[in-house]
């Protein structure tokens, strides 16, 4: 099948059936890790429940959130070993026979990826919220519980947003090692830094344009005095959606070039 005719069928796209079994593949990959980053965090969390009764409950509460800290970085993984897969398994040319644009590949890949990685953050909640139960009790006595809800709405926006931009560069990387025959590696991460700089620039160029959008709160407390004469004072720290909104489709754009780049390279 030459090129031409490669890109004629793939104008039809995804159904929903292929859609449910493309996104049914890649659910059930190992090549993202996601059996050992699922079964790491239970642990994880296992390990803080045996120690609840031994460590001050601030403690354990806390250290039930660390796996959000690497969730990000195992998406970015994940999306690095989406594309790489693909090719050592000599699966490349086999996607080529599908009527679907490659965009959609990979988007299914991408979206595979966020199911995981919210699936575990929802673990994560659930856990911090059981094995937190003592300090939200003292939170909700001392009147800073309400500081904790109000942010975690924005808190869990930009920590989506960074695994979103995370995933969709490592795609880019791994897409653009495929294109160098020799020096692969340095040519993906040289490209990488530059759409990274490049991402940066244009994100607070294009933000002003996105003024309207309402920003995001964050909400901090200090306390003052001690027992019955503690006074809470609440702050309200304003971020701005504008660059973060402009990021989101710049990162939606570095996708499509990867996604194009994948296409050549897989039609040669």
């Amino acid at each position: 099948m030459n090129a031409a005719t490669a890109q004629a069928r793939r104008r039809t796209g995804l159904t929903s059936r292929r859609f449910r079994l493309l996104l049914r593949k890649e659910l059930m990959g190992l090549e993202g890790l996601f059996p050992l980053l699922l079964g790491a965090t239970v642990l994880w969390e296992l390990f803080l429940l045996s120690r609840a009764q031994i460590w001050r409950p601030e403690a354990v509460a806390l250290a039930s959130l660390l796996p959000l800290v690497v969730i990000p970085f195992w998406a970015a993984w994940a999306g690095f070993q989406s594309v790489r897969a693909e090719w050592n398994g000599d699966h490349a040319q086999l996607l080529l026979t599908l009527p679907v644009p490659y965009w959609q590949i990979q988007g299914v890949k991408l979206l595979a990826i966020w199911l995981q990685a919210g699936f575990t953050a929802l673990v994560v909640g659930a856990a911090a919220l059981l094995l937190g139960r003592g300090l939200i009790r003292d939170l909700q006595l001392s009147g800073l519980w309400d500081v904790v809800v109000t942010s975690v709405p924005t808190a869990a926006a930009l920590w989506w947003l960074f695994i979103v931009h995370l995933s969709i560069a490592a795609q880019f990387a791994s897409a653009v090692w495929r294109m160098v025959p020799r020096f692969g590696g340095l040519v993906a991460l040289w490209a990488t830094v530059m759409a990274a700089w490049l991402g940066d620039r244009l994100s607070r160029l294009l933000g002003h344009l996105f003024q309207w959008v309402p920003d995001l709160r964050l909400m901090d407390a200090s306390m003052s005095g001690a027992g019955v004469q503690t006074v809470v004072t609440r702050h309200v720290i304003f971020i701005d959606s504008g660059p973060l909104l402009a990021s989101l489709l710049l990162g939606l754009g570095l996708f499509w070039v990867g996604a194009i780049l994948l296409e050549r390279a897989a039609d040669v």
